[in-house]
């Protein structure tokens, strides 16, 4: 495991937005070169998302939103992102889209805009 920590999160569903403690863990599947994120509520047992990307799909990714950083550098720097989000004016949203479907964002509010550091969809464990 690289990384384990509660986050306050924003659940958005239509117009209706809740708010509340969801753990998150990163982990590296290094038989499959694949990041997995896991998005789990202690109160809600069935509450559990995740995220997995491999090598290809963050080539994808990283076109897609303009992404930087190459793929091996990508689980630390969503672990300073996810650190971030305790700190500063940076929070986590979950978009509900359908049935066990999220898109997960890393959003950052200034003076001028919402900015989305990145956007990743989750499915149902």
């Amino acid at each position: 495991m690289i990384h384990r920590g509660k986050y306050y999160i924003s659940f958005k569903r239509g117009y209706e937005e809740s708010r509340k403690d969801i753990t998150i863990s990163v982990d590296k599947l290094f038989d499959r070169d694949t990041l997995r994120l896991t998005l789990s509520d202690d109160e809600d047992p069935t509450f559990l998302c995740r995220i997995q990307l491999t090598r290809c799909d963050y080539e994808e990714l990283k076109k897609q939103q303009g992404l930087l950083i190459d793929y091996d550098n990508f689980p630390s720097q969503v672990v300073r992102l996810l650190q971030q989000c305790t700190a500063n004016n940076m929070f986590l949203i979950l978009h509900h889209v359908n049935s066990g479907h999220y898109n997960f964002e890393i959003v950052e509010h200034n003076e001028f805009k919402r900015l989305v550091h990145l956007s990743l969809r989750t499915g149902p464990a």
